[in-house]
């Protein structure tokens, strides 16, 4: 897997599973996934999704920054809902077999 394929691997897991379609999870997201927040395996993730799914409806993310050494994806995302600026995210994610793996991310809603 290139680097180029990391990133766009993560921002279709952004764009696709993250504010779309939860069940998507499991295209992007490796059954052996582990996190460091509450979606620590990715049953519990699928779950932490489909409830900020509900809090915001209409949610949309901008990748503000993203690139890739080898496995390893990191970025800044900004997430909106109609327009305004809920949350900013910084995350790293590692991927393996096209897949993430694993996730370490950092949120604030004070934006």
């Amino acid at each position: 897997m290139t680097t180029r394929d990391a990133i766009t691997i993560v921002r279709e897991y952004f764009r696709k599973c993250l504010c779309a379609d939860p069940a998507r999870i499991y295209d992007y997201v490796h059954e052996s996934f582990s996190g460091n927040v509450s979606g620590r395996d990715r049953d519990s993730l699928k779950k932490v999704i489909v409830d900020m799914l509900k809090a915001y409806p209409g949610l949309d993310v901008d990748i503000v920054k993203i690139f890739a050494v080898d496995d390893q994806v990191a970025l800044h995302a900004a997430f909106h809902q109609n327009g305004k600026s809920i949350m900013r995210m910084t995350a790293i994610f590692r991927l393996e077999d096209g897949l993430i793996i694993e996730s370490w991310t950092n949120s604030d809603s004070f934006v």
